[in-house]
């Protein structure tokens, strides 16, 4: 069922990007209070590591990380190792003193976390420059701490029709200084589709894109 999903998902983002204007409409969902909070929470993943403007296709136009290419495979290791770093430390991140760069997160975290939130295959390997090692089971990498942190409110969803077979969310918003929430530098645009993992209902991004003030 899952890789159906995914089929439908490539096939989504095709035709969205292949359609004029007119092809399709967008319904707006009268979502409840928890359900806006999760969308927010979840969306959040991305920018509390700085992914502000990306897709989930190889190429395509306009200034965005595409992470479906394979040059930029790099960024779903990071995004798989930061995201476990920031959110499960305690049960995923080992501390190693005596190892290249004083920390370490088995390698299936990491593609598990791809999987997750990009719906994309990971295939584990070194990267030329890449702030990490894998070293054949883990990657290896240096804890840092300190930088601001930056999160989403979803305001506004609407469901797209008329673009493929996959419910496809178009999800606008703003982005928030978690220290002060009236520090709302930025707005943004994000389409997802909802799925499932592990039994809980959730969603795998297609894109953000982030408008600054």
């Amino acid at each position: 069922m899952k890789k159906y999903l995914k089929l439908l998902a490539v096939c989504a983002l095709v035709a969205l990007a292949a359609a004029p204007a007119s092809a399709y409409r967008d319904r707006k969902l009268a979502l409840s209070g928890p359900v806006m909070k999760k969308l927010s929470t979840f969306l959040s993943n991305f920018t509390e590591l700085s992914y502000y403007n990306f897709d989930t296709f190889e190429s395509g136009a306009g200034e965005v990380l595409h992470l479906g290419a394979p040059e930029n495979v790099g960024e779903l290791i990071h995004f798989g190792i930061w995201h476990n770093y920031v959110n499960n430390f305690k049960s995923r991140i080992k501390m190693t003193p005596n190892g290249k760069y004083g920390a370490a997160i088995d390698a299936k975290f990491v593609a598990e976390s791809v999987d997750r939130y990009f719906g994309l295959p990971l295939r584990h390997q070194n990267v030329k420059d890449a702030d990490f090692y894998f070293d054949g089971r883990n990657y290896q990498f240096a804890p840092a701490d300190g930088e601001a942190v930056y999160y989403c409110q979803a305001k506004q969803v609407w469901e797209r029709l008329g673009v493929g077979d996959l419910p496809t969310w178009r999800v606008t918003g703003d982005i928030y200084n978690t220290e002060d929430k009236n520090d709302r530098p930025a707005t943004f645009e994000a389409f997802v589709y909802p799925s499932t993992w592990n039994g809980k209902e959730t969603w795998i991004v297609q894109s953000l894109v982030t408008k600054w003030k």
